[in-house]
């Protein structure tokens, strides 16, 4: 759902926004969302928050530790992240549910790595395994290789691609003669499948919203939003980012600059 989401019309009661919540919720309590530990107590504080209202005196780790499966995946070490996410949890203080939901999807959404869809392939020359990921701007090839670079390709510069069903290959020509030849067993319909669904929607969404990095929300009318929603809502701004053409497949999958608690 998150290949649509870029163009949805969310407020803090709408059907989208309850949809997208608990998608995100299940990717992350699954441990599938590649992010920062720092991330992950942000994440948790603001499900605090959904799920036990204001924090009170009588919040402890045991009761984090009780409630873990609601707020955290279950193979992280919460433990280690008390404070700090009691911390983040006291500054929410006064956000309402619907608020909290809202805020947690601008969280999901401000992941480096939010909106692509990875499929196993390797290239076809040189039988180099990796991943291709799809967004609605990006296409990213990882290798498998230790220490070799993402290559990316703006989606705008991808001029055709083609699918050889005999041996299950792919060729996406981009602009300026590049290209990148790919073997997808099983899978090369479900690459062709992903790029013209984002073409389908190039094509009918409206410029302004399919180039937008900013995604805006309604403020609820259910009750005054704490002064730190404003400033939970701009987490992505504040954080350092890597560009995606230094990432290696190591960094992404191995943990070296992203954390995955699986």
């Amino acid at each position: 759902m998150y290949r649509f989401f870029y163009h949805m019309e969310l407020t803090s009661d709408s059907v989208n926004m309850e949809m997208l919540f608990k998608q995100a919720r299940a990717t992350y309590l699954a441990g599938e969302l590649l992010c920062s530990a720092k991330d992950m107590i942000q994440f948790t504080a603001v499900l605090c928050q959904i799920y036990k209202g204001d924090v009170d005196d009588k919040f402890c780790l045991e009761t984090l530790l009780k409630i873990q499966h609601q707020v955290a995946p279950p193979k992280w070490k919460i433990k280690g992240y008390y404070k700090s996410i009691v911390a983040d949890y006291a500054a929410l203080k006064g956000m309402t549910v619907p608020d909290g939901k809202c805020c947690f999807i601008k969280l999901w959404s401000s992941l480096e790595l939010f909106g692509f869809e990875f499929l196993s392939c390797s290239e076809a020359k040189t039988s180099q395994r990796g991943l291709i990921g799809i967004s609605k701007d990006k296409i990213l090839f990882l290798s498998n290789q230790k220490a070799a670079k993402a290559e990316t390709w703006e989606f705008d510069d991808l001029l055709d691609c083609k699918q050889d069903i005999l041996d299950e290959n792919v060729t996406l020509y981009f602009k300026r003669d590049r290209t990148l030849q790919l073997c997808l067993p099983e899978y090369s319909g479900v690459l062709i499948d992903c790029i013209e669904g984002h073409r389908d929607l190039q094509s009918t969404v409206p410029m302004e919203y399919w180039h937008t990095q900013s995604f805006h929300f309604d403020q609820s009318s259910h009750g005054i939003i704490a002064p730190a929603y404003n400033f939970a809502s701009q987490f992505a701004k504040d954080r350092e980012r890597c560009a995606l053409s230094k990432f290696t497949y190591e960094d992404i999958f191995r943990g070296a600059k992203t954390f995955n608690p699986l």
